[in-house]
């Protein structure tokens, strides 16, 4: 045989296995990103992601909300049913641990633009204002360009070495699987971590607290440029450039700044921060009405009522979305939350 017929059957069995290995990801889809129901009676259980970021998105686009959470780990903590009490329609928590504002603005741009969206619950934390801190690794600029055919994330999850791994793991994990066993979703992950989270002792959330102390002074605050206060405004247009599109879009808006613990609140004194953060809370303002957690009062001042400093115990986000919502049925403590109104 010549040698052209065969390095045409070599090319022909290449693409063939390439074909058959995209196919092959593409109907067990082991990510979630393709919006399909191909089997899904039986491939229910999908335990291998690439990344919580990747999650978040495509998990958000096939819910499909009416209302959004979104922000840092913090709203994370908390359940999408404390804000549906308070909003009509499907909600989902689009949380980002780390995020910076850059990142947050341009997940709410894209659902806004894409998505029938009535509400969004934002929760601002002063550590994602910082100039410095960049956007997260797994964040894609291309994941959020829908006019692409193929984004990045679409070729990794159809031709990827590892992704035909876990999808065969995904076809023994739904073999093996308890039948009444669900499918793992950002919400169920979250209860499961919930229940952990009341097994913490006090020793646990001291030496929790400690340790994020130091996390974020290296991670978060190592910035000189923070300690300018106008080093955020860039930071604070963004948020501006939101407010706007929503008012446009006739989009309600409910910001708030997340609490935390007065340890932090300290810190952000020791580190020079001070009149950055002040400068934060007073440009907020000029912007928009915003609540106001993020200040000592009752609450911040018990390091108990947080798992590490920094997040705060998840049956708290009754008494923050009380009071966002102006709930008189919930008994809040008293300065915890303050309504601050916009400067006109």
């Amino acid at each position: 045989m010549s040698f052209k017929y065969w390095s045409k059957a070599i090319l022909f069995l290449a693409l063939s296995f390439f074909i058959f290995t995209a196919l092959f990801n593409y109907v067990v889809n082991p990510y979630s990103i393709f919006n399909h129901n191909i089997f899904s009676n039986f491939l229910v259980s999908k335990n291998h992601i690439v990344s919580a970021r990747m999650l978040t998105f495509y998990t958000a686009i096939k819910e499909n909300p009416k209302n959004i959470m979104i922000g840092s780990s913090r709203i994370g903590t908390f359940s999408k049913s404390e804000i549906e009490r308070y909003l009509d329609g499907k909600s989902f928590n689009m949380a980002m641990p780390g995020s910076n504002i850059e990142e947050q603005t341009k997940y709410i741009e894209y659902m806004i633009k894409n998505h029938n969206i009535k509400n969004i619950v934002w929760g601002l934390d002063f550590y994602s204002f910082n100039p410095d801190l960049q956007n997260d690794p797994d964040f894609s600029y291309t994941r959020l360009n829908s006019s692409l055919l193929l984004r990045d994330d679409f070729k990794i999850a159809l031709i990827s070495l590892q992704t035909t791994k876990n999808s065969f793991k995904t076809i023994i994990d739904n073999l093996k699987r308890p039948k009444k066993q669900n499918s793992i979703s950002l919400e169920n992950i979250k209860q499961k971590e919930n229940k952990e989270i009341q097994k913490f002792s006090k020793e646990i959330i001291l030496q929790k607290t400690n340790d994020l102390l130091i996390q974020y002074t290296k991670k978060y605050f190592n910035s000189n440029k923070f300690k300018e206060q106008s080093s955020i405004d860039i930071n604070i247009q963004k948020i501006n450039n939101i407010i706007k599109l929503c008012k446009k879009k006739n989009i309600n808006l409910y910001i708030y700044t997340s609490p935390v613990q007065k340890k932090f609140l300290d810190l952000y004194a020791n580190l020079g921060l001070e009149n950055t953060f002040i400068y934060w809370k007073k440009e907020l303002a000029k912007i928009t009405a915003y609540t106001d957690f993020c200040q000592e009062n009752v609450v911040t001042d018990n390091i108990y009522n947080f798992m590490d400093g920094s997040h705060i115990m998840p049956n708290f986000g009754k008494l923050i979305f009380g009071e966002i919502f102006h709930n008189k049925n919930i008994n809040i403590p008293k300065g915890f939350g303050i309504q601050i109104k916009q400067e006109n």
